[in-house]
């Protein structure tokens, strides 16, 4: 039987993230992002859960801190999906079975990058008064810059970290440092020249990436923005992204996020996998790993029924 990610109301979210905060984590993630909007725009329901623990040391406590959490608020215990943390450096998953069918999942991020926090009252209905530890606003840009440019990322959640970049940066833009962005993205990068290829990247994705795409994706889980994010994408590529030459993953992984529902499938079938398009792009990455930047080239400069036609040939 197959466990579907429990959708999650704020109710019982700021049950979690209490007890979270208690526990030192950090609020982290697109929600962390939502309490830097007006309320209007943040997201209505939550799939999963982000938390970013800072450490000197080990990271492995997160499991245990997650379960002191459960037990808190009468949730059966956690247990770390291996496959899922063994493909995101520094990131663990974690899920929380719910009955037979539904799950919690948490992703917890140990880091020892020294950032700022906030400690934030809010006050619900269910969790009562209590505080909530954010990271600071040029850290959560940084990552967001760090993921949309990641070259293993697939489009859709490009498109994700896009539009929390352009919300981020209409409604908060006088609060956000380019400076602290750029040193904060360098130590998630390590080191600079990795920082340059991210930022080259970006420029690559906000090229390639149109606001109707935002739009389309976005309007089911939050109010429509009214700014133009076509406008704020052009200023965040001014000012974070930069030239050079990208990863060409990123082109195919807009190729496979636009082919036809047809296309999806022959692919899934051709690698013998879930017709979805986070695993499909998972499987098509472990094949073109290793391959030369002119193999490459073969899939980022095709048309959707010359991509479909190479990826049958793969053995």
């Amino acid at each position: 039987m197959e466990t579907q990610p429990k959708s999650i109301s704020l109710e019982e979210v700021a049950l979690l993230v209490k007890a979270a905060s208690n526990k030192g984590l950090a609020l982290s993630g697109g929600l962390a992002i939502g309490l830097y909007l007006p309320e209007q725009f943040r997201k209505r329901r939550e799939n999963d859960l982000d938390f970013t623990m800072f450490y000197s040391g080990k990271p492995d406590e997160a499991l245990k801190v997650l379960n002191e959490i459960a037990r808190t608020i009468g949730l059966p215990k956690f247990r770390e999906l291996k496959g899922h943390s063994d493909t995101q450096p520094r990131r663990c998953v974690f899920e929380c079975k719910i009955g037979g069918k539904e799950a919690i999942y948490i992703h917890v991020e140990a880091t020892d990058v020294k950032v700022p926090v906030l400690r934030v009252p809010v006050e619900t209905k269910s969790a009562g008064k209590f505080i909530v530890i954010l990271p600071d606003i040029n850290f959560l840009v940084a990552k967001l810059i760090f993921g949309a440019a990641s070259p293993t990322r697939p489009w859709h959640r490009r498109i994700d970290d896009i539009a929390y970049l352009s919300h981020l940066l209409h409604f908060q833009e006088r609060h956000v440092s380019k400076d602290k962005v750029l040193l904060f993205l360098r130590k998630l990068c390590g080191g600079g020249k990795k920082a340059a290829k991210t930022r080259a990247n970006l420029r690559h994705v906000l090229t390639l990436m149109r606001p109707d795409e935002i739009v389309k994706r976005t309007a089911n889980v939050r109010t429509a923005a009214t700014f133009d994010f076509g406008k704020v994408m052009q200023r965040i590529s001014a000012a974070y992204g930069s030239s050079g030459t990208p990863d060409q993953e990123i082109e195919i992984s807009r190729k496979i996020h636009h082919a036809t529902e047809q296309t999806k499938k022959e692919i899934a079938k051709r690698l013998g996998l879930k017709c979805s398009e986070g695993i499909i792009w998972s499987g098509l990455l472990s094949k073109i790993k290793g391959m030369s930047a002119e193999e490459k080239s073969f899939f980022a400069g095709r048309t959707q029924r010359q991509l479909g036609k190479r990826i049958r040939r793969l053995h």
